[in-house]
């Protein structure tokens, strides 16, 4: 199976109101994009499948003239699977990545890498069904970790990563099913290891409703990026990394429910994420009075909590009519410094209150055209966030910025010709929604777009 994709966006300015109390976005950079990639598979008899894959990605940013942004990224990886027997499977496969940048000078036509990260993995798989349906997983992942960065010391920093984990789905009755995991990590820079578990539980006391209860305990390891990148993001600040990282460790708690009838799903959940530790990017500084530019650094958020909660409803029927809508709830505790008062290093806050809905008709009219019409919504409540006036000159201060609440609309349309032939038409943003100011935190939308493809089945 061979993919190729050309995508190509030029440049362009959106508007803004008069008197921006902080600055302004005013250019959306678009970029020129190749992708190909590259699947073949193998079965010499039906219980052995070897498949074999490659990619290659490139894309082209203009900021500057003289000097246009490039990014690639090599992949490639080989999988094999065996089924010694009916209750058994047996996979290893090895993956590769390669992500580099650069920067075109297109009067000497160098093209200097500067940064690329290239990763090696490895991972080994066993599952084991049992009667009853009980699921036995045991694997190990290895990986070596290669990054390479022209502003950290040595241009170059390693790193080893294993894992090994086990999991058992036991289905111990109609009406009760408990999952268990265990997982051991290591990293070899900082010699940084933990042992996490996690354990859910599904419990269905009549035929079409499922109740959930379960608990998780998260570790991440920070990465050479975050204990060791120092780059210029776009002449605004240095974001720098930090060696001294923690490890994040979380714990996550979370109770839903599901009940189906007839043409219709419902769902509800809620969820506590407790994060110690959590690795972020703090508040920009100058660590000198030479300093052109200031400094961003990784640090570790002490406590950082998250509660939300999520409800959705689906219909499904007969005559061609899908129809879904969903709310999110998200509310997030931010650390608090010595005076009592909230640490903000989140610069893009969560909206607490969020909405998606969607609706769609579908009909073959005979076997030659069908069609399909559907209508996309989604609504987010306002938000406020502390903002520096001008990122470029953080000495101006910081002003607060209100991010109102806003909806976008989508109406597509897509009509089948035969079995071969698709032509698609699409208004996205319906209702022409401008934001007055394109700040960091508001849809990078100038109004309404139409969209229109053609698709053809060879």
């Amino acid at each position: 199976m061979l993919t190729v994709n050309r995508n190509s966006v030029d440049n362009y300015n959106v508007t803004n109101g008069l008197h921006p109390i902080t600055r302004v976005i005013s250019t959306i950079y678009g970029d020129k994009v190749w992708d190909f990639k590259d699947q073949l598979s193998y079965s010499p008899n039906e219980k052995i499948k070897i498949t074999g894959r490659a990619g290659y990605f490139f894309r082209q940013m203009t900021r500057t003239e003289e000097v246009p942004e490039r990014y690639r990224d090599f992949t490639g990886g080989l999988r094999g699977e065996w089924k010694p027997t009916e209750n058994d499977e047996l996979s290893l496969a090895y993956s590769f990545d390669q992500y580099d940048k650069s920067d075109y000078q297109r009067i000497t036509r160098l093209d200097i890498r500067d940064y690329s990260n290239v990763q090696n993995s490895v991972r080994l798989l066993y599952n084991h069904t049992f009667s009853g349906g009980n699921v036995l997983s045991v694997g190990t992942d290895f990986m070596h970790d290669y990054l390479f960065n022209t502003n950290i010391e040595g241009h170059t920093r390693t790193q080893d990563a294993f894992d090994a984990f086990a999991q058992y789905d036991w289905n111990i009755n109609k009406q009760w099913e408990i999952v268990g995991a265990l997982r051991y990590d290591y990293f070899s820079d900082g010699h940084v290891s933990r042992l996490t578990p996690k354990l859910n539980l599904r419990y269905q006391p009549i035929r079409n409703l499922n109740i959930r209860l379960g608990y998780g305990m998260g570790f991440r390891a920070p990465t050479l990026k975050e204990k060791y990148y120092n780059f210029d993001m776009a002449g605004i600040w240095i974001v720098e990394g930090n060696p001294n990282l923690k490890p994040e460790v979380s714990h996550n708690i979370n109770l839903s429910a599901d009940y189906t009838k007839g043409h219709y799903n419902f769902t509800v959940s809620g969820y506590y994420n407790k994060i110690d530790n959590k690795i972020a990017t703090g508040a920009p500084f100058y660590k000198s009075a030479t300093d052109i530019m200031p400094h961003l650094p990784y640090l570790n958020l002490q406590n950082y909590n998250v509660i939300g909660a999520e409800a959705t409803v689906q219909g499904r029927w007969s005559n061609g009519i899908t129809a879904r809508l969903a709310y999110a709830y998200t509310d997030e505790h931010l650390p608090k410094n010595k005076a009592g008062e909230s640490v903000n290093n989140q610069y893009i806050p969560a909206r607490k209150h969020s909405m998606t809905g969607h609706i769609d008709w579908d009909h073959q009219f005979s076997q030659h055209y069908g069609l399909d019409i559907s209508l996309d919504g989604r609504f987010l409540s306002a938000v406020d966030n502390y903002e520096f006036v001008d990122y470029y000159d953080i000495s101006k201060g910081i002003n607060t910025i209100h991010y109102p609440a806003y909806v976008l609309f989508k109406l597509a349309l897509v009509q089948r010709f035969g079995k071969k032939i698709k032509v698609s038409l699409a208004l996205d943003n319906l209702f022409n929604y401008k934001p007055e100011y394109y700040y960091l935190n508001c849809p990078l939308t100038d109004g309404t777009k139409l969209m229109v493809g053609v698709s053809v089945d060879i």
